[in-house]
């Protein structure tokens, strides 16, 4: 009896840490690609991060393919950068970075303020 309690607990703590596995690939992913696009905005600077903005209807799409467990997962990414005027002297850039996985809908975001410097 206690030796099946056992081996029923350590099984489901092996789904688990698979499943945690898999969610941590795709949020690192995400991350990754966050933050190369915020890069990208910041070294631009204040008067071109602008043309870096991707249009409301049309984000940018990055699909990602992996084998897991002798099975193909593909996930998409779509990304989206944001820039708004603050004021005269300050925009704020946003980078938002979605997806979905087993769990539904996940989405990382970065966001900054670029100062105009002159």
């Amino acid at each position: 009896m206690i030796f099946a309690t056992v081996v029923i607990v350590c099984a489901s703590v092996l789904v688990w840490y698979g499943r945690s596995v898999a969610v941590s690939r795709y949020v690192l992913v995400a991350s990754q690609l966050g933050e190369e696009l915020m890069e990208q905005c910041v070294g631009a600077g204040f008067h071109k991060a602008e043309f870096l903005a991707t249009p409301t209807d049309e984000p940018r799409k990055i699909s990602l393919r992996t084998v897991m467990r002798d099975y193909e997962v593909v996930v998409t990414y779509e990304c989206r950068v944001e820039v708004k005027d603050v004021n005269p002297d300050l925009r704020r850039v946003f980078v938002g970075i979605s997806w979905e996985d087993e769990r539904g809908p996940e989405e990382v975001k970065f966001e900054t303020l670029l100062f105009r410097q002159e």
